[in-house]
């Protein structure tokens, strides 16, 4: 939600996003609202301090329900999908050996 690039300025100095002026402001100056173009997050640490001072410690769980909806069906679906795969290659394998004790042992009676 940070504003990374700096807009670009129109001759009549109102700011515009994504313009192509070749004016632009640095930071710390006034945007064309007024306000400091500083930005509100520097770094991971400061970031968190400011969550938590400001919403405390449950906003570092938000999305959690909303992504355990969405991750535990994908995972148990892969550990399915791995499972009956794994066992169907051991039955196939055993098959193969069985039909191959088969064969040997006609070989020998004959």
């Amino acid at each position: 939600t940070q504003q990374r690039s700096l807009p670009g300025h129109s001759e009549d100095g109102v700011s515009h996003r994504g313009s192509s002026g070749t004016h632009r402001s640095a930071p710390g100056t006034s945007n064309s609202d007024g306000l400091k173009n500083t930005p509100r997050y520097r770094g991971v640490i400061r970031t968190c301090q400011i969550i938590w001072q400001e919403e405390g410690w449950r906003a570092f769980y938000n999305g959690m329900g909303t992504n355990m909806i969405r991750a535990v069906p994908a995972a148990m679906t892969t550990m399915l999908t791995f499972e009956f795969m794994k066992s169907t290659i051991h039955r196939l394998r055993a098959d193969d050996n069985a039909s191959e004790l088969k064969e040997e042992a006609q070989r020998a009676a004959s």
